[in-house]
């Protein structure tokens, strides 16, 4: 994956938060996520196309990681919720 690709929520899923756990079911699965710490603050990004750049920029400035390894986490997430559904990539 490249830093220009942007991702968002993809439509069939629908989300609450939970006592700080963001709670995540897909309509098309019938399966539930949790995503709690980072991976929740992933989803809230994912409200609006937003590209991977932005995600890695925001998340190494508040979890005061490095960008390379913020990346690598990020992507293995991104990858993850993909593969369940939950995201999709847009151009």
């Amino acid at each position: 994956m490249t830093s220009d690709l942007s991702f968002q929520r993809a439509p069939n899923v629908v989300s609450a938060d939970m006592d700080g756990e963001t709670v995540i079911m897909s309509i098309e699965k019938n399966v539930y996520f949790g995503l709690s710490g980072s991976g929740g603050r992933i989803w809230d990004m994912l409200e609006a196309p937003t590209r991977l750049s932005a995600i890695v920029e925001t998340l190494s400035r508040e979890y005061d990681v490095t960008p390379e390894t913020c990346r690598a986490d990020v992507l293995a997430v991104l990858d993850d919720m993909q593969a369940n559904g939950l995201v999709v990539s847009v151009d």
